[in-house]
């Protein structure tokens, strides 16, 4: 099994909700196969992501910002 991760660096934090839309919707526009399944801002991750309901990832969105994806889709 291969384990990818991603981290995006970011010249400041991202804590305010509008930079979380803008990170989740670049990723939803470029990577959708990526998406995650769950998300969180601590372990265990058991938020589940809703790609159409992007406002409930950004209630929550702090940072760290943890996501999970299990498999990709192609």
């Amino acid at each position: 099994m291969t384990k990818v991760v991603f981290k995006l660096m970011t010249a400041r934090t991202l804590r305010g909700r509008e930079e979380g839309k803008l990170v989740l919707g670049l990723w939803k526009k470029h990577l959708p196969g990526l998406l995650p399944d769950r998300f969180g801002n601590y372990e265990p991750i058991r938020e589940k992501f809703d790609p159409d309901n992007l406002d409930a990832a950004l209630n929550l969105w702090e940072w760290p910002f943890f996501a999970v994806k299990k498999k990709p889709v192609e």
